[in-house]
């Protein structure tokens, strides 16, 4: 058992690599394939907000914590920002990237995923 663990461990780092950079630069730009993509990490459900005039489409909002990105369908890309010095973050090591339908009158549905590359690669290196 400890043999195939072994042997798994370098084919999850290269393949969990190649969808780190693939995710990165995907999340950056706001590709919004990459963030439907991705281990559910969590979902919650928020009360209708009192929107009373849209957000233009492709605005983008910059917080303490993450970039947030409007797009046409009423749908609000996120992720978590980049810490340089910060490796391990108070409350998880991998960054979040994730979706929210905000539509006037509904409840916002929020769905917060982790990144699959980075998941793979953490794993690839736990088991050496």
């Amino acid at each position: 058992m400890e043999d195939l663990l072994l042997e798994a461990a370098p084919i999850l780092i290269l393949v969990g690599m190649p969808l780190v950079i693939a995710e990165g630069v995907g999340s950056w730009l706001f590709w919004p394939v990459v963030f439907r993509i991705g281990i559910v990490a969590f979902r919650e459900t928020l009360p209708a907000l009192p929107l009373s005039q849209g957000i233009a489409p492709g605005t983008i909002f910059d917080q303490a914590e993450g970039r947030f990105k409007f797009m046409e369908d009423r749908e609000v890309l996120f992720r978590s920002r980049t810490h340089l010095l910060m490796f391990f973050r108070l409350n998880t090591p991998l960054p979040f990237k994730g979706s929210a339908s905000v539509r006037p009158g509904y409840p916002v549905e929020i769905v917060g995923r982790m990144p699959v590359g980075a998941l793979l690669s953490f794993v690839g290196l736990a088991l050496y």
